[in-house]
């Protein structure tokens, strides 16, 4: 099993957040994403202080590659995930380890969010879309 395959919660409600392509200065490698994210980061935030016991503040280090995502205007669709545990928050490739390795039990990840950037064909338009999987 691996974190690609975990489905979404049949009670999870989607959250997203639709933003447009933007250029700063007239040049084109100054494009970044303008999308409104704080209801994403709001309800990460939210269950990480809720679930995370300890070291809650790793849910910043993997953000920092989304706010990056976002800021450079990159033009690829990307899905990033976030297991809340009890110890802080792992990033898909310990997930995954974690997922593999027979000690960890079924309640180890207390939350599996899976967040996903989705650009439209013409790079005008990103969909950011949150919700948990398991």
């Amino acid at each position: 099993m691996t974190v690609q395959n975990l489905r979404p919660k049949t009670y999870a409600k989607a959250i997203e957040a639709i933003g447009y392509a933007s250029i700063k200065n007239n040049a084109f490698r100054n494009r970044y994403w303008e999308v409104n994210d704080s209801s994403i980061l709001t309800k990460l935030i939210q269950d990480t202080g809720r679930f995370a016991e300890h070291y809650a503040s790793d849910l910043f280090i993997g953000w920092k590659e989304i706010d990056a995502y976002i800021s450079n205007g990159t033009d690829f669709s990307h899905t990033w995930y976030f297991g809340i545990r009890e110890m802080g928050v792992d990033s898909a490739m310990f997930i995954n380890s974690h997922l593999k390795d027979k000690q960890y039990t079924d309640d180890y990840y207390r939350k599996i969010y899976r967040l996903t950037a989705d650009v439209s064909d013409d790079k005008t338009q990103i969909t950011l879309t949150l919700v948990e999987v398991g």
